[in-house]
């Protein structure tokens, strides 16, 4: 489904996170709530600047996980 929008908006999509990780410099992270952590964690990991809708993450505890380790 993500390459026929794809082609439909005229972009390119990306078969994997790590695939779309190692062609840019930033993200924004756009997807539910109970994803933020997981996929902003894994941008930071990768070095990229990221920008996360509201809320952050789920719980205080995975935003102290982000202080501690990025």
């Amino acid at each position: 489904r993500a390459g026929e929008v794809a082609t439909q908006l005229g972009v390119r999509a990306f078969p994997t996170l790590d695939a779309l990780l190692g062609e840019v410099d930033a993200v924004s992270i756009v997807v539910p709530t109970t994803s933020h952590h997981g996929v902003a964690s894994a941008a930071l990991r990768a070095g990229k600047h990221v920008f996360i809708e509201k809320p952050l993450t789920e719980t205080q505890q995975q935003i102290f996980d982000f202080i501690r380790n990025y």
